[in-house]
């Protein structure tokens, strides 16, 4: 017979009650454990929705802009074709005239009236706005008068006659004394301006002039006269003090042709050099009576671009010493 002590059974009670509460212990921590793994992947999920949907939007953000864009430019171009279709002088007019705006729209015009040479073109520039754009769309065009509508061509002509009355003395003592005729015209002439080699050395207020160059150097002159009007002449004859020599000019200046690319308009011009034993140093072309910059094709060739205005271009020939030479026969653009 097994004799179980009162304390061994105690023992042992409290071992199986132990045994239970540790189980039930163990039961608990897992699914503890496993609702948070469950509350961290719904946040995750979360995020990924939230970002999934925030990128959908901004993309139905971008695309409504987009096509209002769109819609926005066409409006513009439509505008543009109007203005176009109106008279020259109506454009300014523009805020004036209804058709030139839409419902909806916020729409700006900017006007300016550009220059060139002695013919001039409106540049019209259209902002146009709609919600839920933030930055309005800048449209620019160039539109230029109808051939028979733009102002009288009136022409300033160059003073006459220049010549080199005297040059006296030495080193700084020297003295050459210019004189010129007035021009053949009816217009205003605010002041003549003398060139000395190409360059501006004094205006004056009669038809003379004394230049002290202080030196003994070889130069040559020439004088335009400037109009109340704001405009320059062309230049006169060219003088030089080198009088035993003749500075001969370019010669049969022509249109070889003109090319279009785009909406500008080039054209191309060719001369003949002078038949001397000087030394030129360049060509110097001129349009309008004013030096311009040229796209050099060739010794005596070169291209310009002119757009729709017509010019009239003659070409000088500047020696060794910076001495001018008078300006070839002339060519008028068509």
């Amino acid at each position: 017979m097994i004799t179980i002590k009162a304390e061994d059974f105690i023992m042992k009670k409290e071992y199986f009650y132990f045994q239970k509460y540790k189980k039930k212990l163990n039961l608990k921590n897992k699914k503890g454990f496993t609702l948070v793994e469950v509350v961290v992947a719904l946040l995750i999920i979360s995020i990924i929705t939230l970002v999934l949907v925030r990128g959908t939007m901004i993309s139905a953000g971008t695309l409504k802009v987009n096509r209002v864009k769109t819609k926005a430019l066409a409006v513009a171009s439509e505008k543009l074709e109007l203005i176009k279709s109106m008279d020259y002088e109506d454009i300014e007019l523009i805020s004036e005239n209804p058709m030139l705006f839409e419902e909806g729209y916020d729409i700006s015009y900017e006007i300016t009236t550009v220059y060139e040479g002695d013919g001039s073109y409106k540049q019209v520039k259209i902002s146009i706005l709609k919600e839920p754009m933030n930055v309005p769309i800048d449209v620019i065009t160039q539109i230029y008068p109808v051939k028979g509508i733009e102002e009288e061509y009136v022409e300033h002509p160059p003073p006459v006659e220049l010549e080199i009355e005297y040059d006296n003395g030495y080193g700084g003592e020297r003295e050459i004394k210019l004189v010129w005729g007035e021009p053949d015209t009816e217009l205003e002439i605010d002041k003549y301006n003398i060139y000395r080699g190409g360059v501006l050395i004094a205006s004056a207020f009669t038809e003379m002039l004394i230049d002290r160059p202080g030196n003994d150097d070889i130069y040559s002159y020439y004088v335009t006269a400037e109009y109340e009007d704001g405009i320059e002449s062309g230049p006169s004859n060219v003088v030089n003090t080198a009088g035993e020599y003749e500075y001969l000019p370019p010669q049969n200046l022509y249109i070889v042709e003109y090319t279009q690319g785009g909406n500008a308009r080039t054209v191309h011009l060719a001369w003949e050099a002078p038949d001397t034993p000087l030394t030129i140093v360049r060509y110097a072309v001129y349009r309008d009576g004013v030096e311009v910059e040229v796209d050099w094709t060739g010794e005596t060739s070169c291209s310009h671009r002119i757009g729709k205005i017509n010019y009239t271009f003659y070409i000088i020939a500047v020696y060794e010493g910076d001495i001018f030479s008078e300006p070839s026969n002339e060519v008028t653009t068509e």
